[in-house]
């Protein structure tokens, strides 16, 4: 889905990219009958590219893929691109389904 920030400051850089890489719910919640807390346990951000030069009112697209779940947790990669093609970070989660 598309991201974005209706207010955001002057300063677009790493917070502002990782704001909208945990802007989604885990993706394993749309698979449940009724929501569950839920909490991350691990995050990694890798930033490749640059986002200067990015239309500043554009949204992000935002792409997650859970790969892996068992005993309760769940390993996501998730993908930030911008609106002109470009993959701006990557994001690995393990999130964890509290009972």
């Amino acid at each position: 889905g598309w991201v974005g920030i209706k207010r955001h400051g002057t300063k677009r850089g790493a917070a502002y990219l990782a704001a909208h890489a945990d802007a989604y719910w885990p993706t394993i919640l749309a698979t449940l009958d009724a929501p569950r807390p839920t909490a991350t346990v691990s995050f990694t951000m890798e930033f490749l590219e640059d986002i200067e030069g990015l239309d500043e009112s554009a949204p992000l697209l935002h792409h997650a893929r859970g790969v892996a779940s068992a005993g309760g947790y769940l390993v996501e990669y998730r993908e930030l691109w911008g609106e002109d093609g470009r993959l701006l970070a990557l994001n690995q989660q393990t999130f964890c389904l509290i009972k």
